[in-house]
């Protein structure tokens, strides 16, 4: 089922041609929709929808590929961070996913 929004009344008189959609309401007004053009919208929400879902599907593969497994492992952020107290810098930053090892800058 279609809905036509635009109408504070009810509608009494609907004709669809092939590129354009009339309606005749209890307001003694009469509207036209350009279908053409919502189609070509639709085709662009399509579309976007598609790389997005595509996106996706590449960087889940990716990710599949890096932890071997897969399924979710360990992931966490390694970075060379200064030791305040003894100038070292070998440091490890633990992410809320895991724990790396540590990264000498």
């Amino acid at each position: 089922m279609l809905s036509v929004h635009g109408f504070g009344c009810n509608v009494f008189s609907v004709d669809i041609g092939a590129d354009r959609i009339v309606c005749g309401g209890e307001e003694g007004v009469v509207r036209v929709w350009n279908f053409s053009e919502a189609l070509e919208i639709e085709k662009r929400v399509r579309a976007l929808r598609s790389v997005r879902l595509e996106n996706r599907m590449r960087r889940r593969k990716a990710q599949i590929e890096i932890n071997g497994n897969g399924g979710k492992g360990d992931q966490c952020s390694v970075a060379a961070k200064r030791n305040q107290l003894n100038a070292d810098r070998n440091g490890v930053w633990h992410s809320k996913r895991g724990v790396s090892g540590k990264l000498k800058a």
